[in-house]
């Protein structure tokens, strides 16, 4: 099983940009996925949502500077299909280049789907798990640095309405809220451990996770929750 570190795991993934409009523009995080030796774009669905052809994406590039690619390159007749899971809020399209220079910024990026865990369960709770991507938008402007955060697993599965439709899906719970932008930012065990001046491995690296966002309620309790990956598997398997 393969070992990536964080540095490692900050070039597949990418800030997801949608239209600019008077009143803003909306952002989210999503990860780069070879599957079948197809390439593709994972996220959330309701950021998704937010992401038509006039959007962009945002990749690191030499010297740790942001690469801004317009949707329109990534796409093949204009035409952006997004792919959604029929009850989880995951959604993913699959990219084709249309310049030899995008493709050369995009080569070597792509996570494998093996490295999706694939079981109806919850990762244990003696798990921290890093969360990676772009809170607020932050992290592509000068330099790309996608932030992160560690939480340790706080549930086994749970079925709870999602929060842009309402609908029932199958969820864990991280103990650490999230924050707007890291919504489809994937949740990982690098399967690494340092203790002092020691460094050791595990079994490798596993995507427990895409993040959904936070649920909170009128004390100020906010708790971060996750969709699994098994949603991930049965995706792309339907695609």
């Amino acid at each position: 099983m393969a070992i990536l570190n964080i540095e490692q795991l900050s070039n597949m993934v990418v800030n997801l940009r949608g239209e600019p409009t008077p009143s803003g523009q909306k952002t989210g995080t999503g990860t780069l996925v070879i599957y079948d030796n197809r390439i593709f774009i994972l996220t959330a669905r309701h950021v998704a949502n937010d992401i038509s052809v006039n959007g962009s994406i945002v990749v690191k590039g030499a010297g740790d500077l942001p690469v801004v690619i317009p949707m329109r390159r990534l796409i093949y007749n204009l035409e952006l299909n997004w792919f959604s899971h029929a009850e989880a809020d995951i959604a993913a399209f699959e990219l084709k280049p249309q310049r030899a220079s995008t493709a050369n910024v995009l080569q070597d990026r792509f996570i494998p789907i093996e490295l999706f865990y694939n079981q109806k369960s919850a990762p244990s709770r003696d798990l921290h798990l890093t969360s990676l991507g772009f809170p607020l938008g932050l992290g592509i402007h000068g330099h790309f640095s996608p932030l992160t955060f560690e939480s340790r697993v706080s549930s086994g599965l749970l079925t709870l309405p999602r929060a842009d439709t309402q609908t029932p899906q199958t969820f864990f719970a991280l103990e650490n809220p999230s924050v707007g932008g890291y919504s489809g930012c994937p949740v990982v065990d690098t399967s690494i451990y340092v203790a002092g001046s020691m460094m050791t491995t595990g079994g490798g690296t596993c995507i427990y996770g895409v993040m959904h966002g936070t649920i909170c309620d009128d004390t100020g309790g906010k708790i971060a929750m996750v969709t699994p990956s098994f949603y991930v598997h049965e995706l792309f398997a339907n695609l």
